[in-house]
């Protein structure tokens, strides 16, 4: 399996602006840096990253902080990312020094008492070595540097030859290091390979990534609200013995399943349910609120029997509560929507994630994706003798070719058989 780097050049700098020398010497992102960084987390924003490395020089870690604004990600700062040092002459303007159109040729400073080819190349090799270490196979990678790092990279793990690279580059107009530019390449069996030669922020354009993830959509197990017949949205109550049994039934029938990670209805049912069908077992659980069950409004906690027409009637009416002071179904679908997004962002081709959440939750999703509304729902499962959920019921979808899909309705969860 391979990892994938995603190497990002820092935004413009005063120095950038004004044609000096930038080593291990530092000045603040211009404006026109701030707003190539802000361009290029726009493009970024598409992409989950499982670690990010950068530079501790000042420059970078403003990049990296712009990139990572609201996301719950922190990052290894090295400082064999830094730039390498260009010796007595940082600061000074290149145009005042001819010996330097051979040391960026050469990468070799060393002639002013800077770094020299061999350094920058052993401290490129060390500084990838230990990402390596600090990560895994598959893992999608940041890294924030440098221009000429960037170049080194190029020319010390992938092999480029970079000299020739800068002069397409320069006869298309284009600069080969572009400030918050992005080059991309992987890493797989000992070997570096490129997928995106260094791209301005305003060019780059990530295709959607192609992946396949399976599903598994479980219905909490009997409450005590369950039991006694009372509605419950999202009021909450807890598991009965009953219900705790039924998610141990469901742990016994996935425990084969390489879940990468598991989401939870808000509700400590959903929640306590994740945990039993979980137990033993090293999955990461992300509690969100957009699980949540459809809220019923006034209708919540009273006896099924006592509001049973105004109950049926919102069903029937669109899973509209409105009327209730509750939500519709378009204001479940919304939150769905949102989390969707954030799991297929966060998941790798071929993962499979368990979703926990409620009844009507899943009623609603079979309407949007399988056509089927509660009535035609009911009547459909009926005719097979089956309901359309059950507590500790099991149910699949998938994600692939950038849809969502259902590909099995729920079972009880004893019942529970992966169709092929």
């Amino acid at each position: 399996m391979k990892r994938l780097f995603y190497f990002v050049r820092h935004g413009e700098t005063r120095f950038n602006q004004e044609k000096r020398l930038q080593g291990h010497c530092d000045s603040p992102l211009s404006q026109t840096g701030i707003e190539q960084v802000k361009q290029l987390k726009k493009v970024l924003d598409q992409r989950y990253f499982d670690a990010v490395f950068a530079s501790t020089s000042g420059r970078v870690r403003l990049t990296t902080d712009i990139l990572l604004k609201n996301r719950s990600l922190s990052c290894t700062y090295l400082d064999d990312l830094q730039e390498p040092s260009f010796g007595i002459v940082e600061g000074d303007y290149f145009q005042d020094h001819r010996e330097l159109k051979d040391c960026f040729e050469q990468f070799d400073w060393s002639f002013f008492h800077g770094d020299s080819f061999e350094k920058t190349k052993e401290r490129i090799q060390r500084v990838f070595k230990e990402i390596l270490s600090k990560t895994k196979e598959d893992d999608r990678i940041l890294v924030v540097s440098h221009g000429t790092m960037m170049q080194m990279v190029e020319k010390v793990l992938l092999g480029m030859e970079v000299l020739a690279y800068r002069k397409h580059c320069h006869q298309q107009g284009k600069s080969a290091i572009p400030n918050a530019g992005i080059l991309i390449f992987s890493y797989e069996d000992g070997h570096y390979s490129l997928v995106q030669a260094p791209v301005s922020p305003y060019e780059i354009n990530l295709e959607p990534e192609e992946k396949t993830i399976h599903f598994y959509y479980v219905r909490h197990g009997q409450t005590l609200f369950n039991q006694q017949k009372k509605v419950m949205g999202q009021s909450d109550s807890p598991l009965t013995e009953k219900g705790i049994e039924q998610a141990r039934i469901v742990q016994r029938k996935l425990s084969r399943i390489p879940f990468r990670k598991a989401y939870s209805s808000f509700a400590k049912r959903a929640i306590d349910t994740t945990k039993i069908i979980l137990e033993g077992r090293d999955v990461p659980i992300s509690i969100e609120k957009d699980l949540q069950q459809l809220d019923f409004g006034d209708l919540e906690g009273q006896s099924r029997m006592k509001v049973n027409d105004e109950m049926n009637d919102c069903h029937e009416h669109g899973e509209d509560f409105r009327s209730h002071q509750g939500e519709r179904k378009e204001d479940l679908l919304v939150r769905f929507d949102r989390l969707l997004k954030k799991m297929v962002l966060e998941a790798k081709d071929g993962d499979s994630i368990l979703l926990v959440s409620h009844g009507t939750y899943y009623t609603i999703l079979i309407d949007r994706y399988a056509g089927l509304n509660r009535k035609l729902l009911q009547y459909q499962q009926a005719k097979l003798g089956e309901k359309e959920s059950y507590h500790g019921g099991i149910a699949l979808f998938e994600w692939k070719n950038q849809q969502f899909q259902l590909k099995q309705l729920m079972k009880k969860g004893s019942d529970f058989r992966e169709e092929k």
